[in-house]
C-alpha cells in the first residue's frame, strides 16, 4: 500500500494497522464499555471495538505468518508464554489496536493502533497509525532502513531524522496519564523549570511515542507500561534517532537501565518506563523524575 522498502514484518503489520485503525475510525464497531482487571490500577475499560480490533489485526497476519506469535492486550496466546518462550520466538508481533479506548470511546481523536515486532528478543521494527491525528498520521520503521511519516492522506513518506528537528525554546513535554495519576505528581510538576512544564499529555501510550518520533512532542515521561503499549514506538524512535532512556522501579526507587531487559517483557505488570525525546532534555529532566518519584 506505501510502497516501500521494509521487510514482509514490517509490511504485514503496516497493513495490518491500517486496515484497523480505519475501522476503527468508521465507527463501525459496538463500543459497549465494560470493566476487566488490570494488575495496576484494579480495573480497565474494554469495548467491542478493542476486541475486535485485536481479532481483524491478528487474521492479516495469519494470512502471512500462521506461526508467528501473537502478545496482544486482549487475551492472546502470549499471554499463556513465558518471558523464555517469547524471547526465544523467531517472529512475535506485539498488538494494541485500540490503544486510548476512553479517548476513541468520547469521539476524541487521542487513539493509536500499534503494533511492535520483534525476532529472538530483538525489535526489528514498529508502526503506529493514528487514524483522527492530522487527517491520519501514521509512522513506520525498521532497524537499518529508517523511520518514517505518512500524514494528510499522502501516501509519500517523509523520513524522520531527530538530528534534522529543531529543539524549540519552549518545548511541548508530554505526559503519559499514569505520571498524572501518582500521589507525587504534583511536587513533581512544581520541580520542572518553568518553561519544560508539561504542555500535553498523552492517553494513548503509543500515540505518545508517535509524536516523539514526528517531532511533535519534544520530550515525553512514561510511567512503566505493558510492552503493546510501547513496543510500536520503541524502533521507530530509535531509528530516527531520538534518545529513550528507560528505567524499571525497584524497592520503590528508579532504576535507569541501558537497555530492555527480561522484565521489561512480561504481561502480567507494567514494568517498562521510558523517558524519550530530545538528548538535552532527557538528560534534564530524568535526574527530576529520579529526585521526585515517590514523594
Amino acid at each position: 500500500m506505501f510502497g516501500m522498502h521494509f521487510s514482509a514484518p514490517i509490511q504485514v503489520a503496516m497493513e495490518a494497522a491500517w486496515t484497523v485503525g480505519q475501522k476503527l475510525a468508521s465507527g463501525d464497531w459496538l463500543t459497549e464499555t465494560r470493566t476487566k482487571a488490570h494488575p495496576t490500577f484494579g480495573t480497565a475499560s474494554v469495548s467491542d471495538a478493542d476486541e475486535n480490533a485485536q481479532e481483524m489485526a491478528t487474521r492479516i497476519i495469519r494470512q502471512e505468518f500462521p506461526d508467528a506469535l501473537i502478545v496482544g492486550e486482549e487475551k492472546s496466546e502470549g499471554s499463556t508464554l513465558s518471558l523464555q518462550e517469547i524471547l526465544s520466538a523467531p517472529l512475535v508481533f506485539y498488538l494494541d489496536m485500540l490503544d486510548g479506548s476512553t479517548s476513541h470511546e468520547h469521539d476524541d481523536e487521542a487513539w493509536s493502533s500499534s503494533i511492535g515486532i520483534v525476532q529472538y528478543g530483538r525489535h526489528i521494527g514498529g508502526v503506529i497509525n493514528a487514524p483522527d491525528i492530522r487527517g491520519g498520521l501514521l509512522v513506520a520503521g525498521e532497524i537499518n532502513k529508517g523511520a518514517f511519516l505518512w500524514e494528510r492522506g499522502s501516501l509519500k513518506p517523509k523520513k524522520l531524522v531527530a538530528s534534522e528537528m529543531r529543539k524549540p525554546a519552549k518545548p511541548v513535554v508530554c505526559l503519559g496519564l499514569d505520571v498524572m495519576r501518582t500521589d507525587w505528581f504534583w511536587e513533581f510538576l512544581k520541580a520542572m523549570p518553568k518553561k519544560l512544564r508539561p504542555r500535553n499529555s498523552a492517553p494513548s501510550g503509543a500515540l505518545g511515542l508517535a509524536k516523539v518520533a514526528a517531532g511533535r512532542c519534544d520530550c515525553i515521561i512514561q510511567y512503566p507500561q505493558f510492552p503493546w503499549d510501547v513496543f510500536g514506538g520503541i524502533p521507530i524512535c530509535e531509528e530516527a534517532g531520538w534518545k529513550l532512556q528507560y528505567y524499571i522501579i525497584e524497592d520503590g526507587k528508579v532504576v535507569l537501565i541501558p537497555k530492555l531487559i527480561a522484565e521489561c517483557y512480561r504481561t502480567d505488570k507494567q514494568v517498562l518506563g521510558i523517558i524519550g525525546g530530545h538528548a538535552e532534555l532527557v538528560e534534564e529532566l530524568t535526574p527530576l523524575f529520579i529526585e521526585h518519584y515517590g514523594k
